[in-house]
């Protein structure tokens, strides 16, 4: 009886198997051969005029202890940031780090104990408060100026103007790599901005506090030349 009511399961296995295995065949993709089709990648560049100007000052403060010295380098602190509120430097225009405090020699007035240092960053949009700022933020307490850097920040109509003449410059190549292949260009598959974000800054660090003289006269004006670039995918007629 045991061999008898067995032999139904047993031979029904190979019966399941062969019904799974007949749907899987049935499953394979029977779709069309995908289109043809031509990519390439189009370039281009603008000039991008430098319409910001980044200043930086080191501010210390100096004292035997800890509280002392943190002290001192707030009342610095607060002194330019006062002055250069006066010339006309906006507060949003200006970034100050957390003051850090070490055993410390430095300093105009360098005296045994620990040091303060706080950096000032200020960004200006208009180069004519370049000069005025310096001077009143070493005026007012700040150690040193480290630098004048001049550098782009937007300008997003040359940008676009730019975009298409990259896309220009892909539906050229794509055009011809088409007419090699003896067929036309359709339409667009897809398409992609691969233009990396930010620019890198123009200009150079001043050399301190002895190259303060050349930069409050006044920071140049440059250029920077930003690149541009389009990956454009079509089909082919």
């Amino acid at each position: 009886m045991r061999a008898t009511t067995a032999l139904p399961f047993v031979t029904g296995l190979p019966v399941v198997a062969c019904i799974v295995l007949a749907g899987c065949s049935l499953a394979q993709p029977t779709g069309p051969s995908p289109a043809r089709q031509v990519s390439a990648r189009g370039s281009a560049t603008f000039s991008a005029p430098d319409d910001h100007v980044g200043l930086m000052f080191v501010v210390l403060g100096q004292g035997a202890s800890a509280s002392s010295c943190l002290g001192s380098n707030s009342a610095h602190v607060d002194s330019v940031l006062k002055a250069l509120a006066r010339v006309g430097v906006d507060a949003k225009e200006i970034v100050t780090s957390p003051p850090s405090v070490a055993p410390g020699m430095g300093g105009r007035d360098a005296q045994p104990g620990l040091v303060a240092t706080t950096n000032i960053s200020v960004t200006l949009e208009k180069s004519d408060l370049v000069s005025g700022a310096i001077k009143a933020a070493l005026g007012a307490g700040a150690e040193q100026f480290v630098q004048a850097r001049p550098f782009k920040m937007s300008s997003p109509a040359r940008r676009q103007e730019a975009l298409q003449r990259a896309y220009a410059d892909a539906r050229a190549k794509a055009e011809i790599l088409a007419s090699l292949a003896g067929a036309t260009l359709g339409e667009v598959i897809s398409m992609a901005d691969e233009t990396r974000p930010g620019s890198a800054p123009i200009g150079g660090m001043s050399p301190g506090f002895r190259g303060m003289r050349a930069v409050v006269a006044g920071v140049e004006d440059g250029t920077e030349e930003v690149p541009v670039t389009v990956f454009v995918v079509y089909a082919l007629n």
